[in-house]
């Protein structure tokens, strides 16, 4: 793995990881291995623990709105949702947070993506919206 004028630097220097986990999970709300705020939060403390081994600085992204997400929308889910991102926002597990929620969300329904920013499936983004995560993040941070 070489830096390349074309491609850019290689992946053997990175300094930084963003952790964005846990939307799919909550997708499978009615599967057997129902994600849970718990097992959720476990698993951002495993993978800030594996990201701090490695000498990383971690960022902590909260979990974007599903609401519209037709197949992937419960309460439940959004319930288990709302938990972890106050979890992100609030514990100092991260060396920083970004915010992805509160920046693609609609104002008037904070379970929603803004339709902006909504491919059509009411779970991914447009290009807008990952314009919009992009702009969020604190390069000073990195």
């Amino acid at each position: 793995m070489t830096d390349s004028a074309e491609y850019g630097p290689s992946g053997l220097g990175v300094r930084t990881v963003i952790i964005m986990q846990g939307v799919n999970d909550l997708a499978e709300w009615n599967k057997p291995q129902q994600a849970t705020a718990t097992r959720l939060i476990a698993g951002h403390r495993q993978l800030i623990r594996a990201a701090r081994a490695k000498g990383l600085t971690v960022i902590g992204a909260t979990i974007m709105p599903m609401k519209n997400a037709d197949l992937a929308y419960s309460d439940k889910a959004e319930a288990v949702r709302d938990r972890v991102n106050r979890w992100i926002r609030t514990s100092g597990a991260y060396d920083h947070v970004v915010d992805f929620d509160r920046v693609v969300r609609q104002p008037a329904d904070h379970d929603a993506l803004r339709p902006g920013y909504d491919s059509g499936d009411g779970i991914h983004l447009n290009d807008a919206g990952y314009d919009a995560l992009a702009q969020a993040i604190d390069l000073d941070a990195l």
